[in-house]
């Protein structure tokens, strides 16, 4: 019998196979600061020394900032494809079962699982869902007693649903089998290529109590594409490494490259990492340009800045007409025609065969003007002369979080408005996830209305957004419903509803 592999003890997903230097790599290029981009390595690398990102055949820059893949929004679609034939029937097959449904249950909002039985037939029991209700149900539902296993026709079948599937980037097939392959369906070298080109991990857990020469293939499947493969040994080790995989795979180090030579054009470009082990796979990734929302900001800044530069040359060019010899503008006398208006300056004419009259005063004991000197206008005089400009929004740029450096605070108050104390979190990261669980940063325990995971507050580009996170009772932001899987910009004072509870944004310096 097979030694079950030493890494079972590494908190990974399963083990991966044995001599394996095969790395997939999954590009995430949305929803990054710009001019980043996040990566993830299937099976994670097992050197010590850090990776760097090839752009289009050139070297790159080193992770600027790492992760746990479980803090992002990404999300993983996974297909559980189990062998349903005779040669599992009975306890084995309730304890599958059993590591099935830790499996399920341990999933996020943002995973998409689907559920395929393969014997005499391959059936999907539960097509691609985030429902743990559904997912559950369809695993109670499962029976054996095939004659046969037709291994490689539901490995295809699986492998052509996840290409179909583009939610999320990094998909994966788990194949729990014995290793038999009893009827028609594509070739083993067919099938690695298949999953190899579309970038999906096989892995795979070997469950026989027969010979294990039929499980060769699988583990050769696994190495070919970067997967992980196991042997259990029992049953019970069985579901124990499910359940360290799970872990592993939310686990798994989300790293950010600074783009050195490529930017956000639209178009495909070439990226892989290197590894001090090796090569990963190369991927043709699309880089989209920067939102329009964006590119308009950038321009309506840009023109602003232009604005203001222009308003105060046109300023200092009349203070400087202001001081220049009167001969520069020659006096108009009585009988000459009236003088022009002139921006922000008003000339007097004088006739010279009377004596002058002295001005209205402007208050009380106030100077008189002497002649050819300019009058100073009034702000009424100002406002006819100068035509005056819409006001400009500037936006406030919001400092990059770091940690014991907020760069706003989250409040819980009534719904009167009214203060709670000690109910104040930090904004000190670049994703504070709101919700019952007890992974968000910001626990809300008390109301029974908020999801596990409800909202994420964003920091992106200077700017604070609020997500909701598909969330059962919705979420509102200044009494306005904030449309489900889409997030909405946060300024200083808004009033957020998370179900029932309500938060205010304020600004870093605010008093407790």
């Amino acid at each position: 019998m097979r030694r079950l592999l030493a890494a079972l003890l590494l908190a990974a997903r399963l083990v991966p196979a044995a001599g394996n230097l095969h790395l997939q790599t999954t590009f995430y290029a949305a929803n990054t600061p710009p001019g980043t981009i996040d990566a993830v390595l299937d099976p994670p690398s097992a050197s010590t020394g850090a990776p760097y990102l090839l752009e289009d055949g050139e070297k790159g820059t080193t992770p600027s900032a790492t992760r746990e893949f479980r803090s992002t929004l990404y999300g993983v679609t996974a297909i559980l494809a189990l062998d349903t034939s005779g040669s599992v029937q009975g306890a084995p097959f309730e304890s599958v079962k059993a590591a099935l449904r830790d499996y399920v249950s341990s999933s996020r909002p943002q995973d998409r699982i689907a559920l395929v039985g393969f014997g005499d037939s391959v059936d999907v029991r539960q097509p691609f869902t985030s429902d743990k209700a559904l997912l559950l149900a369809a695993i109670d539902g499962l029976r054996v007693g095939s004659r046969h296993t037709l291994l490689n026709a539901a490995i295809a079948r699986s492998l052509g649903m996840l290409a179909a599937e583009t939610s999320n980037p990094r998909r994966h097939l788990l194949v729990i089998t014995d290793g038999k392959n009893e009827g028609p369906g594509p070739p083993l070298a067919e099938l690695t290529e298949t999953a190899a080109t579309s970038g999906i991990p096989v892995d795979c857990l070997g469950v026989t109590r027969l010979t294990g020469r039929y499980l060769e293939s699988m583990q050769a499947l696994s190495l070919a594409t970067g997967g992980a493969y196991l042997r259990a040994k029992g049953y019970d080790q069985l579901r124990q490494a499910m359940r360290r995989g799970i872990d592993g795979l939310l686990g798994t180090q989300v790293m950010t490259f600074h783009l050195a030579h490529v930017r956000a054009d639209g178009r495909k470009h070439l990226l892989r990492i290197v590894t001090p082990d090796g090569l990963t796979n190369a991927i043709s990734v699309l880089l989209p340009e920067p939102p329009a929302s964006d590119t308009l900001l950038f321009v309506s800044v840009g023109a602003a800045v232009v604005l203001f530069g222009a308003g105060m040359l046109l300023i200092l060019h009349s203070r400087k007409r202001q001081t220049k010899p009167l001969a520069a503008f020659p006096a108009a006398t009585s009988a000459g025609p009236a003088p022009k208006a002139r921006t922000a300056t008003v000339y007097e004419a004088i006739d010279t065969s009377r004596p002058p009259k002295p001005p209205a005063s402007r208050g009380a004991g106030g100077p008189g003007v002497l002649p050819n000197r300019p009058i100073q206008p009034t702000d009424r005089e100002r406002a006819e002369a100068v035509p005056t400009a819409e006001p400009t929004e500037f936006r406030h740029v919001l400092p990059s979080p770091e940690s014991g450096v907020p760069t706003a605070w989250f409040r819980l108050v009534s719904r009167s408005g009214s203060l709670i104390p000690n109910t104040r979190y930090p904004i000190d990261a670049a994703e504070i996830w709101i919700g019952s669980g007890e992974a968000s940063r910001i626990h809300v325990q008390h109301d029974s209305t908020v999801s596990r995971s409800h909202a994420c507050i964003q920091w992106i580009r200077g700017d604070l957004y609020l997500l909701d996170n598909r969330s059962t009772n919705g979420t509102m932001v200044n009494g306005a419903a904030v449309t489900p899987g889409s997030r909405v910009r946060l300024q200083f004072g808004d009033k957020v509803a998370i179900g029932e509870s309500m938060f205010t944004v304020e600004p870093p310096d605010q008093p407790r």
